[in-house]
């Protein structure tokens, strides 16, 4: 049995796009999983947009505060936060 090597889609940092003052690096990319580390600099934000899949964030170290639609939260070290896709179905009240 083989191993399937390859190498990674972006192994150098570098600007994440529809970003202010983030930069990544895209370890990761299948046609429905991605995995990327994400840098981010003081006041750095990343554009509220519609995912094609349902995202996992996980905040290494540091802090700072993520978004769903309107609701505004702290993420800080060692928490997760789950950004739905465009395809999910609204949370039940």
């Amino acid at each position: 049995m083989d191993v399937d090597i390859a190498p990674v889609p972006r192994p150098e940092r570098s600007a994440s796009p529809g970003s202010v003052g983030v930069d990544g690096k895209v370890l990761v990319r299948e046609a429905d999983f991605f995995i990327a580390v994400l840098r981010f600099r003081p006041h750095a934000t990343v554009h509220e947009h519609p995912g094609a899949n349902d995202t996992l964030v996980v905040c290494l170290e540091g802090e700072g505060l993520t978004s769903v639609g309107d609701v505004t939260t702290p993420l800080r070290e060692s928490e997760r936060a789950f950004w739905p896709s465009e395809r999910s179905p609204p949370p039940l009240d």
